[in-house]
């Protein structure tokens, strides 16, 4: 529909899943980390937290939280066991934001490109993180970011199954091609055929 019932009922089921998440990290005595473009997903997350696991259980930082807060945030994440979870929107994330206390990553959007989504996983997966780091993106089916998450495979020669599109993993981030003479009609083409199947559902061959 167009009056918005789709776009919360895709925010709800990320939001159970994240709830879910958080407390299976939680019983394992370990702490997570949640990306989103999204800050009422984010508070809503974090209420939800609240009740269930009291004020001090989440932190949440946005592009606009003042250097006090957000340094009060980060101190008690790190330091107290009872902060199990941080919720971080994307623009808050500092290219040296370190958050080695957790060991579990969750992205609740498809970033625009890999890289975007490697720098936030960087912010766990970094020097000075001393267990495996886990890394789940969400993605919701029959959407344009299912259909995205398609092309990005099939750009990359990943397109083996359907079923694996949930366990595609971040990984680095492609050099631009060198641009050529003659190749502009083709490549016109082809970003044609993805709007075309990103918007109008149209299937994508491998």
């Amino acid at each position: 529909t167009h009056d918005g019932t789709w776009h919360f009922q895709v925010a709800g089921t990320k939001v159970r899943a994240a709830l879910a998440e958080a407390e299976r990290v939680r019983a394992q005595g370990e702490k997570l980390v949640v990306f989103s473009d999204c800050r009422p997903v984010l508070e809503v997350l974090r209420d939800a937290l609240r009740r269930t696991r009291g004020d001090g259980a989440v932190g949440l930082i946005l592009g606009e939280t003042n250097f006090e807060e957000r340094m009060a945030t980060l101190t008690r994440f790190n330091e107290s066991a009872a902060c199990c979870a941080l919720l971080l929107s994307v623009q808050a994330c500092a290219s040296g934001l370190t958050l080695t206390a957790a060991n579990h990553c969750l992205l609740l959007d498809l970033q625009s490109h890999e890289g975007r989504e490697l720098q936030l996983v960087n912010r766990v997966w970094r020097i000075g993180q001393t267990k495996p780091v886990s890394v789940k993106r969400l993605v919701a089916a029959g959407t344009v970011e299912e259909r995205m998450l398609h092309l990005r495979k099939r750009s990359k020669g990943l397109m083996a199954s359907e079923s694996d599109a949930d366990q595609i993993a971040v990984s680095r981030v492609e050099e631009p091609a060198a641009s050529g003479a003659g190749g502009g009609a083709p490549e016109q083409s082809e970003r044609t055929e993805e709007l075309r199947f990103l918007f109008n559902a149209v299937r994508a061959e491998a």
